[in-house]
């Protein structure tokens, strides 16, 4: 990205962020940790923000929180529901695949289900539920995720770039939200890749065309 800096961030509770037990891990309280950490690193200036998959939601919300200091969104896989969708079989299944068993049952369940998690996605070298990380774990499925108003969120922030990046071979997307997006708002830019839901280096190389514009 040439000779601008760049801010990779743990959302809360997940990798090395604290892992707080008394949050509830709502989109809220991950964008008022995303803000902490922006201000102490870039206190005075405005961040093209980049999210992948969870972290797309995030974005969407800290934008809403605090608007001016965003210049750019650019959405990785964005995992934008209606409950409606949530409902449906597919993607029931589709999402307890690509995010681990015990994402949906995480909800009312005890730790013991870290380890199916963790042997289910042992394929996945970044992808890791600790016994520490497994509340914030289960209570972002179903505060962050299961119980967002993301779609509607994205349609109503201020004027800004958005950008929208997907694989086709992406099990867990709704491609229909995001078209949704680009007609209630201006400068809303949909591109796709052949890919899935992981960024590897076809995924990362679009990314990063993106950030440079």
């Amino acid at each position: 990205l040439g000779d601008q800096p760049v801010l990779a961030v743990d959302l809360l509770g997940f990798g090395q962020s604290r892992k707080p037990a008394w949050p509830d891990y709502t989109l809220t309280d991950h964008a008022r940790a995303l803000r902490k950490t922006i201000r102490h690193a870039a206190p005075l200036r405005q961040v093209i923000l980049c999210g992948h998959s969870l972290g797309t939601l995030v974005a969407i919300e800290y934008t809403k929180l605090f608007p001016r200091r965003v210049q750019k969104l650019v959405l990785c896989s964005p995992p934008i529901y209606l409950p409606s969708d949530i409902a449906k079989r597919p993607l029931r299944e589709a999402l307890l695949k690509t995010i681990g068993k015990g994402f949906l049952k995480a909800i009312n369940t005890s730790p013991k289900l870290i380890g199916a998690v963790n042997q289910y996605k042992r394929s996945q070298k970044n992808f890791h539920v600790s016994r520490e990380g497994f509340s914030p774990y289960a209570k972002t499925a179903r505060n962050s995720i299961l119980l967002q108003t993301s779609l509607n969120d994205a349609c109503n922030l201020p004027p800004l770039p958005i950008t929208i990046l997907y694989g086709t071979l992406d099990a867990v997307m709704i491609p229909k939200h995001f078209k949704t997006i680009q007609r209630q708002r201006r400068n809303v830019v949909i591109e796709t890749a052949i890919t899935g839901h992981e960024i590897r280096k076809r995924y990362a190389k679009l990314i990063a065309k993106h950030l440079e514009q």
